[in-house]
């Protein structure tokens, strides 16, 4: 294979595996959230949670609490702690205040972290230019 035949180079995590379950824009969860799968937020999550598959939480997400996940993408913003089995992604527009552990972290250059990073891997912390458009750039998010 030449280097003009190779796949375009993805995020890590552009595909959730499965289903998720979404909480929409002005959707509102206070308590504890379990979900076995994928979980996409687009509304605020007040609460202590796991989830079992990818966690996106989107450009309108807002997560406050304690969360464990298998793998996840934070575009929005976070208040807390995020303990992720995997991989770690933070977009652009990522706001994040708390601690955040992970095997793998990658951010882009844009995303505020106010807090600690601790990656659990034997990768370091990967930089990246988010290419996603935003939705006042002919985007969706």
């Amino acid at each position: 294979m030449t280097s003009d035949d190779s796949p375009p180079r993805r995020r890590f995590l552009d595909s959730p595996g499965g289903t998720p379950t979404l909480l929409g824009d002005g959707g509102r969860v206070e308590g504890h959230v379990s979900i076995p799968g994928p979980l996409a937020v687009s509304g605020t999550i007040v609460a202590d949670g796991e989830v079992g598959g990818v966690l996106t939480i989107g450009r309108t997400g807002i997560w406050h609490g304690h969360l464990r996940a298998h793998a996840a993408v934070v575009l929005g913003e976070l208040r807390g702690t995020l303990e992720v089995a995997t991989t770690l992604e933070l977009g652009r527009t990522a706001v994040v205040h708390g601690t955040v552990r992970a095997a793998l972290v990658a951010i882009a250059d844009g995303a505020v972290v106010d807090g600690d990073i601790e990656v659990t891997g034997e990768t370091p912390v990967v930089r990246f230019t988010d290419r996603r458009r935003l939705p006042e750039e002919g985007g969706t998010g």
